[in-house]
């Protein structure tokens, strides 16, 4: 969903230049070229940042790829750590685009089909708030959204999106 396109500015830069750098020297692996990073940190399997999913999936006791290897799992547990507080920081210093998010929003719902009429100020942010690790959304009909910024395939290596849910009413 390239979230930062709904932010005041860039997570993806963010995340590069603060973190993402700084655990890639800690464990001697190859920092990606930052023009490749931008280009693909958008899909589900980077290959800039390949051979940082593999490592971060063999230390992930859930995953198929489990290595059991202490510098896998530390390097898992570091990511997510760093992810968290990246994520954490982030918020606290950027702004959400209401006008950008509330659009996309509408423009994602208006062909859907649902059991139930569905108004379409449902999905126009009037204003929010910065919770610890998410932005609280409050629309024109007084339904409350948690947008939740996230990584879907690893966290901090690949796929930056929000996640949004309805959470109830004012």
């Amino acid at each position: 969903m390239k979230p930062s396109k709904y932010l005041s500015a860039s997570f993806e830069d963010y995340i590069y230049n603060n973190y993402l750098i700084s655990l890639l020297n800690k464990y001697n692996l190859n920092i990606p070229n930052k023009k490749y990073y931008d280009k693909e940190i958008h899909s589900n399997n980077p290959k800039c940042l390949n051979e940082i999913q593999e490592k971060y999936y063999r230390g992930c006791l859930s995953s198929s790829k489990y290595s059991g290897n202490i510098e896998d799992i530390e390097f898992y547990k570091e990511a997510n750590k760093y992810s968290q507080e990246s994520i954490i920081e982030f918020i606290k210093n950027t702004e959400l685009d209401i006008i950008k998010l509330s659009d996309y929003l509408k423009k994602t719902q208006e062909n859907k089909i649902y059991k139930e009429t569905i108004d379409n100020d449902n999905f126009e942010i009037v204003s929010y708030e910065k919770r610890k690790n998410y932005y609280l959304a409050l629309t024109k009909t007084g339904i409350y959204l948690k947008i939740l910024l996230r990584w879907k395939n690893g966290n901090l290596i690949a796929f930056p999106a929000f996640q949004i849910s309805i959470i109830g009413n004012k």
